[in-house]
């Protein structure tokens, strides 16, 4: 069994602050994991019915491609063929033509033999269990999360607590390119409109046509060429939002609608107007998205990777919140922010920190974490136990593969390793990785319920009563 980090003195750090505890307990300890149900169960979760009877390990998605898509521009789609195989009968597919590009951005300057893919069918195509045919399929690297597992915690949590309309799809897979292996890829959906994923519409009136955007820092930064203010995207409050939906081609009004939209927004949570906020946000999608962010304290929370929906016709139009995306460089996993404690999301997001703030929306926070703490809390561990557990020697491949990763290849750790946690340098395989994920997660649950029930802590925070 994987032994996590965690003591009784755990609960007695996260509420009073301090280090990560040191290794020792085990993880089968009752007030933190289900494992005897969840194994006993095995046989209705995803990871093993997509597999054949018996089958302990991850399908294989195979790339044929004249060109290796490592090495080429990351924009440039070139032509290959797609192929599924050692799943259950039902899932398997071979040499499916489709479009490759590259994808990521700081993961894909940075990891020159484990970058992200994206692939394009030339017709919609269900992905094994996904339950819905599309053209746009993601491959992500996850090259900076030793652990494989931050991207696959935070969609699995999300999806717990209902996702909102969608949650992106996701399993895990050995990638082989021109019959090379290329490591463990986690497949997801990509964020877009369609069957199993948004259900949004257009319409030439921008009051009524719905809307898909993202706070993305990148379009005003090292992707602004080629991208203008005012047609790609708008700011509020100085910070970007990049337009996916409606198609740039079909914008006459809408950016300037949707602008103003996001100011009224913006002016009702600054001003603490708890009923304007109700008439202009959805809150059980943004409470849900929140809880997940602040959770996970993910970096990237205050200018990048938050996707945003208006949609609904007359009294019924709101801003809802998702999908969640991006978890990499989360949960501990970066040298600044490690600690488990403190409000992130509620303080580095400028919308979230006004939402937050407002004391009936952070009533109602509350209530929604007493709802989820002890329940979906405990199933997310457990979940992330039994998946390292059965899958370590598929997960192990992957390291084997990279062994630069844990500085065993070229003599010396990869260059971003100076964004990672001090200890968690040290810590120089997959096993010990997912205990400090699990620990960090654990310590995190418990100082969330701390400072959630503890209205004088959130009076010291933000000067309310």
């Amino acid at each position: 069994m994987f032994k996590l980090i965690i003591l009784a003195a755990i609960f007695f750090t996260a509420c009073g602050g301090g280090d990560l505890p040191e290794a020792g307990n085990n993880f089968a300890d009752s007030r933190y994991n289900t494992g005897a149900a969840l194994t006993s169960g095995a046989a209705y979760v995803p990871e093993v019915l997509i597999m054949p009877d018996g089958v302990r390990d991850f399908p294989s998605l195979r790339l044929l491609s004249v060109r290796d898509p490592f090495t080429q521009e990351r924009a440039f789609w070139h032509e290959g063929y797609v192929s599924i195989t050692g799943a259950a009968e039902d899932y398997n597919f071979s040499a499916a033509r489709a479009q490759i590009r590259g994808r990521g951005n700081s993961t894909w300057e940075s990891g020159a033999e484990k970058r992200g893919l994206r692939l394009r069918f030339d017709t919609p195509r269900q992905m094994l269990d996904s339950g819905h045919e599309a053209r746009d399929w993601i491959l992500l690297a996850n090259l900076f999360d030793m652990s494989l597992l931050r991207n696959y915690a935070a969609f699995f949590f999300a999806d717990s607590l209902g996702g909102g309309e969608f949650v992106p799809f996701s399993r895990f897979v050995h990638l082989y390119v021109n019959d090379e292996y290329m490591g463990v890829y986690q497949l997801t959906d990509e964020r877009d409109i369609g069957p199993g994923r948004l259900q949004l519409e257009f319409n030439a009136d921008p009051a009524i046509s719905d809307y898909f955007f993202e706070l993305d820092g990148h379009i005003i930064g090292w992707l602004s060429e080629g991208n203008y203010e005012g047609v790609d995207y708008f700011r509020v409050e100085n910070r970007a939002y990049n337009i996916r939906f409606p198609a740039r081609r079909d914008r006459k009004g809408h950016v300037e609608y949707l602008r103003d939209f996001m100011h009224e927004v913006y002016a009702a949570a600054a001003a603490r107007d708890f009923e304007e906020i109700q008439r202009l946000v959805d809150l059980p999608s943004f409470i849900d998205f929140y809880i997940v962010l602040e959770l996970t304290k993910s970096i990237d929370v205050g200018n990048f990777s938050v996707f945003l929906q208006v949609r609904g016709a007359g009294e019924e139009r709101r801003l809802y919140f998702g999908p969640v995306w991006d978890f990499d460089r989360s949960m501990g996993n970066m040298a600044y922010w490690t600690s488990p404690e403190f409000i992130f999301a509620g303080y580095y997001n400028v919308l979230m920190t006004e939402l937050f703030s407002t004391p009936e929306v952070f009533e109602l926070i509350t209530a929604r974490w007493n709802e989820i703490f002890g329940v979906y809390t405990v199933i997310l561990l457990d979940r992330l136990a039994w998946l390292a557990e059965t899958y370590q020697e598929s997960f192990n491949r992957n390291f084997e593969r990279h062994s630069h990763i844990f500085g065993e290849r070229y003599g010396e750790e990869p260059y971003w390793f100076r964004m990672v946690p001090v200890q968690k340098q040290e810590i120089r395989d997959f096993p010990g990785q997912v205990e400090y994920l699990l620990a960090w997660l654990y310590a995190r649950i418990n100082w969330l319920n701390y400072y959630f029930n503890d209205g004088h802590l959130y009076a010291l925070t933000y000067g309310q009563n």
